[in-house]
């Protein structure tokens, strides 16, 4: 019984954590650990191109993202055309 609660737990918060990615322009993105995002309400997510990939370490690997994944302070998603995006906020 304390299994099958603890795999519904999992499970529960997998979920929430796969949500679908929603553009809020009150909060800034990073796309791959690389370049800085915002939200236009009329096109959805910009990113910029300042820094050059080759300068981004783990770029292609984070482009090729898995649904779900995310790091201790910032909330990530698998967003396709784009890979991994991040909130950014300062850890």
């Amino acid at each position: 019984m304390k299994a099958t609660f603890f795999i519904f737990l999992v499970l529960l918060s997998i979920y929430y954590t796969v949500a679908s990615f929603q553009c809020d322009p009150k909060v800034k993105y990073i796309e791959n650990n690389c370049n800085e995002c915002s939200c236009n309400p009329q096109i959805g997510l910009v990113c910029g191109t300042s820094k050059l990939i080759a300068n981004c370490q783990n770029y292609h690997q984070l482009r090729h993202c898995t649904t779900g994944s995310s790091n201790s302070c910032n909330t990530c998603w698998c967003v396709d055309n784009y890979g991994t995006v991040c909130t950014n906020k300062k850890c």
